[in-house]
Formats: structure tokens, sequence, C-alpha cells
């Protein structure tokens, strides 16, 4: 019995605290220093704090949130998959303050060359 509430109370009272950081931060550490940003954030759940920038949609493929990196060599792009954040993040304004959760999927040269990715989790 006590083994099953110790699991409980780990489970219910602990949790992966997810590393906050702003996409200006992401996008310097990134073009700074490819091997430190990939162990610090590469496959992690993050929090990352910024400005909207841009939205783009595809027909294709799935839409892309732009966040603005303050960096002139690394931009931020979020990936977004779930309805619910299409919805939100259409409704969002260049500028607008954001904070996304999501999966860091590193430096990629997917549709636009020199950008980080995240899979979104949740848009507040």
């Amino acid at each position: 019995m006590l083994v099953l509430l110790l699991i409980l109370f780990y489970y219910f009272f602990t949790e992966i605290r997810s590393t906050e950081v702003s996409a200006a931060e992401l996008a310097r550490i990134y073009s700074t220093d490819l091997q430190t940003a990939d162990k610090k954030f590469l496959n992690q759940e993050i929090e990352l704090v910024g400005k909207v920038k841009a939205y783009f949609e595809f027909e294709n493929d799935n839409d892309l949130l732009e966040i603005i990196s303050e960096n002139s060599v690394v931009s931020v792009f979020c990936i977004l998959i779930d309805n619910e954040q299409i919805n939100k993040a259409k409704n969002l304004t260049q500028g607008t303050e954001i904070e996304i959760k999501g999966k860091c999927l590193g430096l990629a040269e997917n549709i636009f060359p020199n950008s980080v990715y995240l899979n979104v989790n949740s848009i507040k």
C-alpha cells in the first residue's frame, strides 16, 4: 500500500519542468553554438516567450507561426498541428506577446533556412 501511495505521490506531484526561454535567446544560442544549443534544447519541452512576427498558412502542410527572434541569422518558427492551436494563431496580430509550450526540433532547413523549429503543444 505504501508503495502505491508513493507512486501516486510521484505521479501527481512531480512534473517534468520545461525550460523557459525567449525567442531572442533561443535564436542567439543556436546562431553562436549549435552543439550547446542542441544539448540544452533539442527534443526538450520548452516554454518559448516572445512576440508574433507572422503567420504562414499552407494548403498541404502544417501552418507556421514566426516569432520575433531579434537575430539576423536564425529565425524561430512554431509548427502548428492541432486545429485549436491553429485557430488561436490565426487570430494573433503582429507584436502580440505570446507564450508557447512545445518540443524543440532544433535548427532545420525545412521551409525557411537557418530556422529553429518548435512543435506546438499549447499557446497562451
